[in-house]
């Protein structure tokens, strides 16, 4: 929680401003509770309520009853506690303790960093205050920012009573709005992400915190508004029909010998998806190329496993199926992989199947009346926003503005996300469906989505502008967790695999790609220091991204790369056609 981290415990709660410990290729944030509150009534807690950017957590006695509940909210530097009836808290803390304001505001120094509690009367003793609540009372503890007063932060020490995440598509980009409804209609203070790119604001204070995030900016209000750059997303490489006659006939003499091989064997929702987003693109290729043959082949297969995958209710259920788990409100698939049963990855699996979806239903006028609802049940796993039957929002988190992949998160340093660009994939497809069925609404979501994604990607793993920590030296992130930075992968140490998992399944909608030709190349570079290092997992999605700042070489080490630097979501002939039709 943002630029603070809290934990609960059975009987209480602690409080710290981590310290980032840096090195090379970790940077970690550390919790070691500069404030640690504990009362007699507390035995347990549950989480109670939430909506977009708070959650409220009830520590209850032995009978059940809510004694008192935190406040945790998304931007906002404050943790507000609100007592149902009177508490006697006990604060431990190897601080300096001093009173201001008569008492009314006890303020805890560690160092550098400073800690603010107001609303409640304050009992001092060496390191253990006494902290009296009155029923109905709010408590607000905050870590004081740098360069800033404790009167005046105190000013803004408002408890909140609701948040929601808002957004539109503008002339100059898509506009996210994060609204905070306070107690008493009073602002609050807000921090500023740094992929919020334009806010519509002055800071109050530029630099008050640093995080795993970087530094934020500080404002007052109830809203913060920033803009995104709006995403052109194609479905297709249209330039294809525009290469020279030499390029075509190569990428056509390489599509009949991939549409000949091509199956679709994989039954989990990932493999499986991935083959077939493979399949969709070598039909459109066939399209585009004018063969007829490969065309016919290419729909056919395409069209048959979808209709496997996508029929519903049938019992018993295929092995190619989903099927809905009423205890998480979601869609699941019938064969599991990578913890999908326990929803760790879902956007990353159902982007494949979108977006090979949204190309199917082209070619097969009677697609979306068929599978149109279990399509949509899909959507609504990964991207719903106001039906009771799926979370909202299941893995994007508005306020950091990217996704998360683990359904439980149930990590010592939080969620984590490691395939960004499988993310935006997911995105992307639903862009594309939303566009299919004429869902204007839809496709603003997915607009949103996408933009906000693509702008943490850059920010956050590639480390745009400038790194983030002094001490990090690695040449991008490739392992972003909720309290780590993380040069490494789950499944290899090769560098190559780091970068690479960035950047499938690179559709034709991902050409934001990394952000500057400089960037790439001091990407490509770091992870890339001889041609040979490119003959391995996610060979070709790298001479993919080469192909954007040098198109030459990159048709050169394509030539040469052994088919097992072929991922299962790409082909030769997508490889060509991506490389050939670089500008």
């Amino acid at each position: 929680m943002t630029p603070r981290t809290y934990k609960p415990t059975a009987d209480g709660f602690q409080v710290d401003e981590p310290l980032l410990s840096e090195s090379a290729e970790v940077v970690t944030q550390i919790h070691t509770p500069a404030l640690t509150l504990s009362s007699e009534t507390s035995k347990d807690y549950i989480v109670s309520n939430y909506d977009d950017l708070r959650a409220e957590i009830s520590h209850r006695g032995g009978s059940g009853t809510t004694a008192y509940t935190t406040q945790l909210v998304r931007g906002v530097p404050f943790v507000h506690v609100k007592a149902t009836e009177q508490q006697s808290f006990t604060l431990l803390t190897d601080g300096v303790i001093s009173q201001q304001d008569n008492g009314a505001t006890l303020v805890v120094r560690r160092g550098e960093r400073a800690f603010v509690l107001r609303g409640a009367s304050f009992s001092a003793n060496d390191n253990t205050v006494r902290i009296t609540l009155a029923a109905g009372s709010w408590l607000s503890i905050g870590s004081l920012p740098a360069g800033m007063e404790v009167a005046e932060f105190t000013r803004y020490a408002t408890p909140i009573t609701k948040t929601a995440v808002t957004y539109a598509s503008t002339g100059k980009g898509v506009r996210t709005t994060l609204s905070y409804s306070t107690e008493g209609s009073g602002e609050t203070l807000l921090l500023g992400m740094p992929h919020q790119r334009t806010i519509d604001a002055a800071p109050l204070v530029k630099d008050a915190y640093r995080s795993l995030y970087g530094t934020h900016a500080l404002y007052t209000g109830n809203k913060l508004v920033y803009t995104t750059p709006k995403p052109t997303l194609t479905q297709s490489l249209a330039s294809v029909t525009k290469l020279p006659a030499e390029q075509q006939d190569l990428l056509r003499e390489q599509l009949k010998k991939d549409a000949d091989a091509n199956e679709i064997e994989a039954f989990d929702t990932y493999f499986g998806g991935k083959e077939l987003y493979r399949t969709a693109q070598l039909l459109q290729l066939s399209s585009q190329l004018d063969m007829p043959e490969q065309e016919s082949k290419l729909r056919t297969q395409l069209i048959d496993e979808l209709d496997t995958w996508l029929e519903a209710n049938t019992q018993p259920r295929s092995i190619k199926q989903f099927y809905y788990d009423e205890q998480f409100r979601g869609i699941v698939g019938e064969e599991a992989s990578f913890g999908a049963e326990n929803f760790n990855d879902h956007h990353f699996h159902y982007g494949y199947f979108l977006q090979a979806i949204s190309v199917a239903a082209r070619y097969d006028d009677n697609f979306v009346e068929r599978h149109g609802p279990v399509v949509q049940s899909l959507v609504a796993d990964i991207a719903n926003e106001d039906s009771d039957k799926y979370l909202r929002l299941r893995s994007f988190d508005a306020y950091a503005g990217h996704s998360w992949a683990s359904g439980f998160s149930d990590f010592e340093t939080g969620n984590n996300q490691e395939s960004i660009s499988e993310a935006i994939n997911a995105w992307i497809g639903i862009y594309h469906w939303a566009e299919l069925t004429g869902n204007k609404q839809l496709q603003e979501r997915a607009q949103w989505l996408y933009s906000n994604e693509v702008s943490a990607a850059q920010k956050y793993w590639f480390l745009e502008d400038s790194p983030y920590a002094a001490e990090y030296s690695a040449p991008f992130v490739s392992l972003v967790w909720g309290g780590k930075r993380d040069y490494a992968t789950f499944f290899s140490p090769r560098p190559q695999a780091k970068l690479g998992i960035l950047l499938l399944p690179m559709s034709p909608g991902h050409q934001y790609q990394i952000g500057s030709e400089q960037k790439t190349a001091e990407l490509l570079s770091s992870t890339l220091p001889t041609d040979a290092d490119y003959n391995g997992q996610f060979g070709d999605y790298l001479a993919m991204l080469l192909s954007t700042i040098d198109p030459q070489k990159a048709e050169r080490i394509a030539t040469d790369l052994p088919d097992d630097a072929i991922d299962s979501a790409n082909s030769r002939t997508y490889m060509w056609a991506w490389i050939f039709t670089r500008p």
